[in-house]
């Protein structure tokens, strides 16, 4: 996914919406406040991927230099799908750029959708649980005027790229791992074209982007989740639900001082 990022001058592949639909009263600061620790608990949501003298590295930077801008946008109830879909259009350059974006759309009276738009090399559907629990957890303790109280992640993207690293061995190490698989996919490569004809390769646009949906704002351009519907946090009692306009497939938590009650049920299949 580096690769086609960096070499396909960011367009907005592999990118997916999550939206989080609240009605009744939302205390934005707690909110916001919420998503800074999700971004300062989860290392691979701060981290860039630049290119260096070996390869692409992962540089995870310090939460105070990665918590995301979140702005109030007012938009009328009847273009708001149309700017949530707007967020799908646009990619991410993963050498400079975090994985995540985040946006807070208010389109009423006390009603708002929180819009995550993340890079598929940062989040997939196993993500989906720690991330909707966590949120919950930060945004129920901000809202009471404390910091989350959590366990420290077990394990960090990171030291599952250590592993990896002490598994496969350095490349230039002749002996290791990595360096042999190198060297058979250079004799299984070598000799082919640049660019080979496939017999299922369909052909590409004359811009050169990706056969299939283009991703554009419009009414054809339908934010989604990629997975299950989630349950998701709220300052109340949320009802899971699937959102009536674009396909969104949104929770729709309404206020109130009572914790979220776990009533969703999963459904669909994975990403």
């Amino acid at each position: 996914m580096w690769t086609v990022n960096y070499l396909g001058d960011h367009r907005p592949d592999y990118v997916t919406s999550l939206p989080v639909e609240f009605h009744g009263a939302l205390d934005v600061p707690a909110l916001c406040a919420a998503v800074g620790d999700l971004v300062e608990r989860h290392e691979v949501l701060r981290t860039v991927l630049p290119y260096g003298p070996g390869g692409p590295e992962q540089r995870i930077l310090p939460p105070d230099r990665a918590r995301p801008d979140i702005r109030t946008i007012e938009v009328p109830e009847a273009e708001l799908d149309e700017a949530l879909a707007a967020g799908l259009s646009q990619g991410f350059d993963l050498a400079t750029e975090l994985p995540l974006r985040v946006r807070l759309f208010r389109f009423g009276p006390d009603r708002h959708v929180l819009q995550f738009v993340l890079h598929h090399i940062a989040f997939d559907g196993h993500s989906l649980a720690p991330l909707r629990q966590d949120l919950r957890t930060a945004y129920l303790a901000r809202a009471a005027g404390e910091r989350p109280r959590w366990p420290a992640p077990a394990v960090q993207y990171a030291d599952y790229t250590l592993w990896m690293r002490d598994r496969l061995g350095a490349q230039d190490d002749p002996d290791s791992r990595a360096a042999g698989h190198a060297r058979y996919w250079q004799e299984a490569l070598a000799g082919l074209p640049q660019d080979p004809a496939l017999p299922r390769d369909p052909e590409l646009p004359d811009d050169g982007a990706p056969p299939g949906p283009r991703p554009h704002p419009g009414p054809r351009c339908r934010p989604r989740t990629g997975g299950h519907p989630v349950r998701r946090p709220g300052p109340g009692h949320p009802r899971q639900g699937r959102g009536e306009r674009a396909g969104v497939r949104r929770e729709h938590v309404h206020g109130g001082a009572r914790r979220p009650r776990s009533r969703a049920r999963r459904r669909g299949s994975g990403p």
